[in-house]
């Protein structure tokens, strides 16, 4: 390496050993094919063993073409009730997600607004 002109510049081109470096460094991944288009047969193995694993979300779904979610809000009114109740004195809205919030937050205001409500 030189300094020319207040610039840092190579005098060499990289060695033998350094060539093989780089190409070894710029193959695909091993979890993708040699041509980087798939994914590798160890790649594809592992995801169909996860694929196998039970999904504790959902096993609760009923099986077939009518797959419904069965949420139940028990637990928590069972737990509200215990510590007595506060979602009745407390006056706040908590909405939260990773999409949407904005919007599910004007429909609310705009609701609360129409029954009288500051915002």
């Amino acid at each position: 390496m030189v300094i020319r002109n207040g610039i840092l510049r190579s005098v060499s081109q990289p060695s033998g050993a350094w060539k093989k470096e780089l190409a070894a460094r710029s193959k695909p991944s091993p979890s993708f094919s040699e041509d980087g288009s798939k994914y590798s047969p160890r790649l594809e193995k592992a995801l169909a063993r996860l694929d196998e694993l039970v999904d504790w979300e959902r096993s609760h779904r009923s099986v077939g073409e009518n797959r419904l979610m069965r949420v139940s809000s028990s637990p928590c009114r069972d737990l509200l009730e215990k510590l007595g109740s506060p979602q009745k004195t407390l006056r706040t809205v908590h909405v939260t997600g990773s999409k949407g919030k904005g919007s599910v937050v004007a429909l609310i205001a705009s609701a609360l607004q129409q029954e009288g409500f500051r915002t």
